[in-house]
């Protein structure tokens, strides 16, 4: 999954391509970004302590 901070961020293209190089072949776009993710209050991983 290849996303970026908003809808207005176009770094994830980076990150898909780099995927794709590495072979991935099901590399998804979610146009949103994480700050669409987090308003639609959906749970993000926390990291580790």
């Amino acid at each position: 999954m290849a996303y970026c901070s908003n809808e207005n961020c176009s770094a994830y293209i980076k990150g898909a391509q780099a995927a794709m190089e590495l072979g991935y072949t099901n590399v998804k776009h979610y146009p949103a970004g994480l700050a669409g993710w987090k308003a639609k209050k959906e749970a993000l991983a926390q990291p580790k302590s």
